[in-house]
């Protein structure tokens, strides 16, 4: 472990572009006692032990030497600060945090001038939010969390995940309504636009959207049929491959991919992923990733042609049989319901569910009386 001081320290505190990082470097007191606010607040964040303490010991030996910008939940105000910090065991660079509920694994190694310092973090410093459309990167992860209520992995990553806004929005919105709304809008405006996000389409699987506060990516947490949940990630790529890398080897994880924002690779390290290359691998002869691809991707016709493959392999499974006309009813792929129905005997019980789910409704009125 270096006890020499970097060089870089002293031309970080000259004049240049890293001033627009509105660094404020901090005496040998208030050092310590960020450190230990930092790991007061880390202490109360669950992750396996073995990480948590390789986390933990890195807050513990390195050494924050500044505070930069800050970012701010919309509803709650709770602030987020940039910090620059100097770890011994590596100092050829500072690191930089986003949070310090953030993972130390995910420190960004920043660069050691003031120009490549700003160059390194600009992916991180704008102040304009983008439209999903925008964004121009999407990936879609089936994650088997066991849980039921939508509500209990929101209200999680509300009161853990502090990088990511808690101005979230449900599924009657194609993009997120916060977008132009800036911190302190008053009261009563918030009031209402808080009863506008929460508005819901029937007719879409139920869905909270959240944006990261620094890189401004979108994470739109969906609840799929027969216990599923995907996770989809809107995103600018970013080029912080090498934290990436380190966490997987870390962790003894994959990523869906290495140029994901920092703050959104956060968000997936709890409860595992199913990655879509593993789905595409497995999905014609493992019932679960069979089901995973199918909410990857509802609406593709090899979607709907995997689904129909299985229930022509599973026609003695009659357990089988019903889970995949669970998750075919959920997307909607009544066809194959249909010649389902038909190939079973008439005295079948999933033939007679499947035939009341299938029987013709009235559409409902559109509105006014007849």
């Amino acid at each position: 472990m270096s006890t020499q001081t970097p060089e870089w320290i002293e031309r970080l505190q000259g004049d240049g572009p890293a001033d627009a990082l509105e660094l404020t470097w901090l005496e040998p007191a208030e050092q310590q006692s960020l450190r230990e606010q930092w790991l007061a607040i880390w202490d109360q964040v669950p992750y396996g032990d073995e990480f948590h303490a390789q986390c933990k010991a890195r807050v513990e030996r390195s050494i924050p030497l500044a505070v930069g910008p800050r970012r701010y939940r919309r509803l709650s105000m709770t602030e987020n600060s940039l910090v620059l910090l100097h770890d011994p065991e590596r100092p050829e660079v500072p690191w930089v945090s986003l949070s310090i509920a953030l993972p130390s694994a995910l420190w960004i190694p920043g660069g050691t001038t003031p120009d490549t310092l700003h160059e390194r973090l600009a992916p991180y410093l704008g102040t304009q939010r983008p439209g999903i459309a925008a964004l121009s990167r999407t990936i879609r992860v089936f994650k088997p969390i066991s849980v039921e209520e939508r509500g209990v992995i929101i209200r999680a990553m509300e009161a853990l995940e502090l990088w990511m806004d808690d101005a979230t929005w449900e599924n009657g919105h194609d993009d997120d309504p916060w977008t132009d709304v800036e911190p302190n809008p008053g009261m009563l405006r918030l009031q209402v636009l808080r009863d506008r996000a929460q508005q819901e389409n029937p007719g879409r699987f139920p869905s909270t959207g959240l944006r990261s506060l620094w890189s401004h990516s979108i994470l739109i947490i969906e609840q799929v049929p027969f216990g599923g949940w995907i996770f989809e990630l809107h995103y600018t790529p970013v080029d912080d491959s090498q934290t990436l890398r380190e966490l997987e080897t870390t962790l003894g994880i994959e990523l869906p991919a290495r140029d994901l924002p920092v703050d959104l690779a956060a968000s997936l390290l709890r409860e595992g992923s199913i990655l879509p290359a593993v789905v595409d691998e497995l999905c014609e002869t493992e019932t679960e990733a069979a089901l995973a691809k199918v909410s990857i991707e509802p609406a593709e016709p090899t979607s709907f042609a995997l689904l129909e493959g299985w229930l022509e392999r599973s026609a003695d499974e009659e357990d089988l049989l019903t889970q995949l006309a669970e998750l075919a009813s959920g997307h909607r792929f009544d066809a194959l319901l249909f010649e389902l129905a038909l190939g079973r005997p008439a005295d079948s019980p999933l033939r007679a569910d499947l035939e009341l789910f299938l029987r013709p409704t009235q559409p409902e009125a559109s509105g006014g009386e007849a």
